[in-house]
């Protein structure tokens, strides 16, 4: 299945959602939630966080064992997997710094760019990043979850990505909406916080979050090279394109350290640690209910 081409609308499953720029197939799997909300998890983003992709793995094959998710779910562990086979951050563009303005759907990037989409700096989209748009506008996610990693110890954390109103909407509606922003983003901001304190209950380490202080939760990172996903999909898409939608709710993982369980220098630990995240989404985010 291309990114082109329509997806089921519940897609459950292995899907092949495309291909990235080298021919490999990407791969999503979907799992039918018991309520109307969806959740999209992605890792792979930086090929070179192997941690993010096996969390994400992790949390795939806990699913396929038979627990439930209360939303209908949809897995996506490696965005970009020649960069993970390669153990390869990115190429020249940033994968994670290349995505449509705020507010404006794919269609409207491909306009923009005369017939191929291209991102808030002019730059062509990533095959793999029109995956994910096109995944996004498809599938309509309540909460996206994007699981990375960082070399930085005091770093690591959960956050959630502020909304925004969309630019260019006139100063009474612009007024109106705001709101709904500030609502939305509490509400981000306290699944952060859950999925947080649950993860550092269970022994992980999340020392951006300053749990023992006053919490951090909320994603402060600059993103001078261009829009983020976390600039893109938490502000809302009507720019009269099929890709309308609403906001969606960003959660950024920050793994402590890239490498996976079978590259640490202790592998028990390392598993024990990623298991230990995965099960944190699990049960705070997609509210999984027990097989037994």
């Amino acid at each position: 299945m291309t990114a082109g081409a329509a997806l089921p609308a519940l897609p459950v499953g292995r899907v092949h959602l495309g291909e990235s720029e080298a021919g490999t197939p990407i791969l999503g799997y979907g799992f039918a939630g018991c309520g109307e909300d969806r959740v999209l998890v992605i890792a792979g983003v930086h090929g070179s966080e192997r941690s993010g992709v096996e969390v994400a793995e992790r949390l795939a094959g806990l699913l396929q064992t038979g627990y439930r998710p209360v939303p209908h779910t949809v897995v996506v562990p490696a965005l970009f997997p020649d960069n993970v086979a390669q153990g390869l951050r990115q190429g020249e563009v940033p994968t994670n710094r290349n995505f449509p303005r705020p507010g404006e759907s794919l269609e409207g990037a491909r306009r923009r760019g005369r017939g191929t989409p291209v991102d808030s700096l002019g730059l062509a989209l990533l095959p793999e990043n029109v995956i994910l748009v096109d995944l996004v506008e498809r599938f309509r996610p309540v909460t996206l979850i994007s699981v990375h990693a960082t070399v930085y110890p005091e770093r690591a954390g959960i956050f959630a990505d502020p909304h925004t109103v969309p630019p260019g909407v006139p100063g009474d509606v612009a007024d109106r909406l705001a709101e709904a922003v500030r609502r939305d983003t509490e509400r981000d901001a306290a699944l952060a916080l859950r999925l947080a304190r649950a993860a550092a209950a269970r022994g992980v380490s999340l020392a951006g979050n300053r749990l023992e202080a006053e919490p951090t939760v909320l994603w402060s990172g600059e993103t001078p090279e261009g829009t983020s996903l976390g600039g893109w999909a938490p502000c809302a898409v009507a720019d009269g394109g099929p890709g309308g939608r609403p906001a969606v709710g960003v959660i950024t993982v920050e793994v402590n350290g890239l490498p996976a369980s079978a590259e640490a220098a202790d592998p028990v630990l390392r598993r024990a640690e990623l298991t230990a995240l995965a099960e944190t989404i699990l049960d705070e985010a997609l509210g999984a209910t027990s097989p037994d």
